[in-house]
């Protein structure tokens, strides 16, 4: 969650794009790990922006990062209620 809230944080505010590129790839590879596909194609669509982010690009992307991040989440506390 921390890796999101900070891609939210630095998209907002035009930080630099190469820390856009990090978490980005932060992202992308935590999902790939926990088999979240969409989530990480979302993360590598962005990371792969770079170096030319585009600021209404990096926004929908960022947005949909987002969304799959909320619903992963979802899933997730599902899962723990049931067990």
């Amino acid at each position: 969650k921390q890796k999101v809230l900070e891609l939210e944080k630095e998209a907002k505010y035009n930080a630099e794009k190469k820390q856009i590129q990090l978490i980005a790839h932060s992202i992308k590879g935590t999902a790939l790990n926990l088999c979240f596909e969409k989530l990480a194609d979302v993360a590598k669509e962005l990371e792969d922006l770079y170096p030319n982010y585009e600021p209404n690009r990096t926004n929908e992307l960022v947005e949909s990062i987002i969304e799959s991040y909320n619903l992963v989440d979802k899933i997730v506390q599902e899962e723990k209620y049931l067990n």
